[in-house]
């Protein structure tokens, strides 16, 4: 999708051979509906609105809406294409007002976090899961891994998991009944969470 600027002259319909600008002013519905109407008709939203306003003219709630959706699309092909330019990342940047300082940092490794999580999930461990049979038959252990996404947990020897084996936690369909366990572990060990679960006898 190419990115039009609001001095690129318009190439087709009764404004051809008139800037986007100049239309914005005498007729701002009509660049409204190339928006909204044509796929590939593209304005920043940033560029467009500030265009409008300058002439007075209030976006729709629509137009901000599919611009926004556009601008996803924009940026997303930018990316997949594995653009290096720094100067296409700046705009990026100073566009959706994203900077260096305020890209949330990863999570560190907390020890004392993790001790406190897994001491949650063994008092409460039988409101985590909805199969209490399951709860009965196992007992989380520890955090592992490098990154301490993994979750230890014991079970007992011949009990079979509700959802048919400990190898193949989709054997029963998916969404599978392992998939609600490990929701329902994430959710009450926020802001941690685990990818994988190991289970041991």
């Amino acid at each position: 999708m190419e990115r039009l600027f609001i001095d690129n002259i318009l190439t087709f319909g009764k404004h051809k051979g008139k800037s986007i600008s100049a239309i914005c002013e005498i007729e701002p519905t009509y660049i409204e509906w190339c928006i909204l109407n044509i796929p590939t008709f593209y304005i920043h939203s940033n560029d467009l609105i500030n265009s409008f306003q300058k002439f007075n003219y209030k976006a729709t709630e629509e137009l901000i809406n599919v611009l926004k959706i556009k601008d996803d699309k924009f940026w997303a092909e930018v990316i997949a294409n594995g653009t290096r330019s720094t100067e296409i990342w700046g705009e990026m940047m100073h566009l959706s007002g994203w900077t260096w300082q305020t890209f949330p940092p990863k999570p560190k490794n907390d020890q004392g976090l993790y001790a406190e999580k897994i001491l949650f999930l063994k008092t409460n461990w039988t409101t985590i899961f909805s199969d209490i049979h399951f709860l009965e038959n196992t007992y989380p252990l520890w955090f592992t891994g490098k990154k301490g996404r993994r979750l230890v947990i014991k079970k007992k020897c011949d009990f079979v998991p509700p959802w048919g084996s400990w190898y193949d936690h989709l054997k029963n369909g998916k969404p599978s009944k392992f998939t609600e366990l490990r929701k329902g572990i994430n959710e009450k060990i926020s802001p941690l969470e685990i990818d994988h679960i190991d289970f041991i006898d």
